[in-house]
């Protein structure tokens, strides 16, 4: 069920709507945009490229895996290290979408739960180990969360071969 997406400003757009449908029913890949066309992130994207579901193309032509890294890349500097994560969790069957309205790098939805049929469970961070985190920041993220009802997954990506630790934070109340 391979489909043809386009690179356009920056977004990846359906070609073929009846199989990208078929694939946002099923697992929750893409959102839908004006006219029903379905659009990927870049993680979307290239989770679906790694696994030979979709081609992507930008102005007629069919980029290679080198050209499709050096285009997200591009348009997203922290690219490689936040598709470590991704890939990681929703190959763990987690649904991951756009953080960026909590000021997160993700937002994280339980396993076999759907986007629009409940809320995120975590507001996801990535860190490389060699990052730094102040208190204040933290104090900052743990408001956000604890004002959506959320917890904080901070990811942690190991500098020596790229594994990634998980800590859960929460607020509670003594």
């Amino acid at each position: 069920m391979k489909f043809k997406t386009n690179l356009i400003n920056g977004k990846i757009f359906s070609q073929e709507n009846n199989k990208a449908h078929t694939l946002f029913d099923k697992s929750n890949m893409g959102s839908i945009f004006k006219q029903g066309i379905i659009e990927l992130n870049l993680y979307e994207a290239m989770y679906l490229l790694e696994k030979r579901k979709i081609d992507l193309f930008f102005k007629n032509e069919l980029l290679t895996d080198d050209q499709i890294i050096n285009k997200f890349v591009k348009l997203d500097k922290q690219f490689l290290n936040n598709y470590c994560v991704y890939k990681d969790l929703r190959s763990k069957g987690y649904i991951l979408k756009s953080g960026f309205k909590y000021g997160s790098n993700f937002i994280v939805y339980p396993k076999g739960k759907k986007p629009n049929k409940t809320h995120s469970k975590w507001i996801c961070f990535v860190k490389k180990e060699s990052d730094k985190l102040n208190l204040y920041e933290f104090a900052s993220k743990h408001r956000i969360a604890h004002s959506t009802k959320k917890n904080i997954l901070i990811a942690i990506i190991l500098n020596d071969n790229n594994s990634i630790l998980y800590y859960e934070s929460n607020w509670i109340k003594p």
